[in-house]
């Protein structure tokens, strides 16, 4: 799962993967659960 670093949320995100990669925007809490996770955006 990729949430590329143009989108923006407005909402709670809950992701799953193996990878899981959030570069955007995330206006809610985030729970993230996979083998490998990544955030580089704003959360």
């Amino acid at each position: 799962m990729i949430i590329p670093s143009h989108q923006v949320i407005d909402d709670d995100v809950y992701i799953s993967g193996g990878t899981v990669t959030v570069d955007g925007t995330i206006n809610g809490d985030l729970a993230a659960m996979g083998g490998f996770i990544t955030i580089n955006g704003d959360e």
